[in-house]
């Protein structure tokens, strides 16, 4: 990432949302060590963001994917950090990050977008430890085709096949300029 800025934020947890900003939309945080019961991982990388629920008024919840809000040409609809989990409103090459928290619509909030985090992964097929995962649809990754798909990150835990629920579990970003 170039000239990334990173802030040292203090007292603040990952899964504080608000309806007004409480910093600058745009700011990253690298998080120094890991916080027991909380979301939070050493050497993770996370940016306040602001969240639209696109045109579909998809929920933004824990462990969701989402991406930069943009018009059908790709350019962003508002500013460079407001995303959206609904997939049709961006689209997989437009990943940002996955949510730290439920972030209600035209609220802000952090994503983690390098490094440790838990997302939802489609149960349809199993995932292995390992597997290159994708963007694939509103609020979950799946198992990326390389060549094929825009791979974002890597399962750190396999799930196996199931019912088609998506299930959280611990993957690892590869982290995007943001």
């Amino acid at each position: 990432m170039s000239q990334l800025e990173i802030k040292h934020l203090y007292d603040e947890e990952l899964t504080t949302t608000s309806t007004s900003p409480r910093f600058q939309v745009g700011t990253f945080y690298q998080s120094p060590k890991t916080v027991s019961g909380q979301s939070e991982v050493a050497g993770a990388i996370y940016q306040y963001i602001k969240y639209d629920a696109g045109s579909g008024s998809v929920a933004c919840a824990l462990g969701k994917p989402v991406g930069l809000y943009v018009e059908s040409d790709g350019t962003p609809v508002a500013s460079p950090y407001t995303v959206t989990c609904d997939i049709s409103d961006s689209n997989a090459a437009s990943f940002k990050g996955i949510a730290m928290a439920a972030i209600a619509d035209g609220s802000y909030g952090w994503i983690c977008i390098s490094g440790q985090c838990e997302a939802y992964l489609d149960n349809t097929g199993a995932v292995d430890e390992g597997h290159a995962l994708y963007w694939s649809g509103d609020g979950e990754l799946d198992v990326a085709t390389i060549g094929s798909h825009h791979v974002i990150g890597h399962a750190v835990e396999a799930v196996a096949s199931g019912d088609g629920t998506a299930k959280l579990a611990t993957i690892i970003l590869l982290g995007r300029a943001a």
